[in-house]
């Protein structure tokens, strides 16, 4: 299959290719090659003004105790790749002066389903020109490029301006980061002896697994580093893991696919001061440790859990309720006239066990509704 034309504005020349100016204004210009009108930020005031916050430091009675930022983001562009290395320079990255063909190289194979794909410096990657022949690219932004390059006031803006000019785009991927303050008893060892001495867990997720993996060596100074926990499953929407970076500990909430968009949509839609409160409660509508203090204290204190409300969520519910009735219902008044009512009872009663992150998100949004 021949890889698909890509024109989301008029290619440039190999003079104006040389000049860091040209650059600059291409990455600005996304939008009007796109839309066929310029759409500018705001340096000082103005509808959304252009800020430069890297995380955003939680504190208590003037005392800073955790530090919050996104640690991972993965997002798609329904437009043409043109200028999709400029916009990630100039609008993301703040690298204005920094020319496209010195920051990316282009792979010698695509992936994700695209054919073709730049790789920037910390593993940055715009995939492009996809299978599928659609106007469409996608930008990875791995954590340490986050923590190096982007401001969540750049984003903030870009994605504020795509939604202003109708641009469809689509978070897949959103990692929500907590750096506790030193010597704090929330780390993975600390955890996990609080759940190996019963200490509770309250978990979205039906399947609570909890993996601790430590080294088995310590280092010069006598102390295991390198320490992590896990909850949840990598395969669902929603994953937790605390991990020892450097002399402190992160908690990190991984967000995919729908549940990724739905939180990225609601963080870039409200101000960036509140971005921290925010994650917290999307944390703890996830997890929670009720009887640890520490964390009552750091991450629960005031906050309220957030429900994740999904638009297909209630679609759902009545499609299952309409294909039970028509496909299943003979089955089981089948069963019932064997066993009995008791039967069925237990079938359903030990079916809980299995059922999914979807299932439970499904019940608690018709519960939330009185469904």
């Amino acid at each position: 299959m021949n890889a698909p034309k890509i024109d989301a504005g008029t290619p440039r020349t190999n003079a104006e290719r040389s000049t860091g100016e040209t650059s600059r204004q291409a990455g600005k210009s996304l939008l009007k090659a796109v839309r066929g009108k310029m759409v500018t930020r705001s340096e000082g005031g103005g509808k959304h003004p252009l800020t430069v916050d890297k995380g955003v430091e939680i504190e208590n009675s003037g005392k800073v105790e955790v530090f919050f930022r996104l640690h991972w983001l993965t997002f798609t562009v329904h437009a043409g790749a043109d200028h999709a290395r400029e916009m990630v320079l100039n609008r993301v990255l703040d690298l204005p002066n920094v020319l496209p063909d010195e920051f990316f190289k282009l792979a010698d194979n695509g992936s994700r389903g695209y054919y073709k794909m730049w790789i920037g410096q910390d593993a940055i990657r715009i995939y492009f020109e996809p299978s599928d022949e659609s106007k469409r690219f996608t930008v990875e932004i791995p954590g340490e490029a986050l923590e190096k390059y982007v401001s969540h006031g750049n984003l903030r803006n870009l994605f504020l301006e795509l939604d202003e000019e109708k641009i469809k785009w689509k978070c897949t991927r959103l990692d929500l980061a907590f750096d506790m303050p030193e010597n704090s008893t929330l780390t993975p060892g600390g955890l996990n002896s609080y759940l190996r001495y019963g200490g509770d867990l309250k978990c979205f997720s039906n399947r609570k697994t909890v993996m601790f993996i430590s080294p088995v060596f310590s280092n010069e100074d006598g102390e295991m580093n390198g320490s992590t926990l896990y909850i949840g499953s990598r395969t669902s929407e929603r994953f937790m893991r605390v991990y020892d970076k450097r002399g402190f500990t992160r908690i990190e909430l991984e967000l995919k696919k729908k549940i990724a968009h739905f939180v990225f949509s609601k963080l870039i839609h409200a101000q960036i001061s509140k971005w921290a409160e925010m994650a917290k409660s999307y944390l703890l509508g996830y997890v929670d440790f009720p009887d640890h203090s520490e964390w009552d204290e750091l991450i629960k204190s005031g906050v309220i859990p957030a429900k994740i409300e999904l638009d297909y969520l209630p679609k759902t519910v009545a499609r299952t309720r309409l294909w039970i009735n028509k496909s299943v219902a003979p089955s089981l008044a089948m069963l019932a006239k064997i066993g009995g009512l008791y039967s069925l009872v237990d079938m359903v009663t030990k079916a809980e066990s299995r059922l999914t992150d979807k299932h439970l998100m499904l019940i608690e949004n018709a519960n939330g509704q009185g469904d």
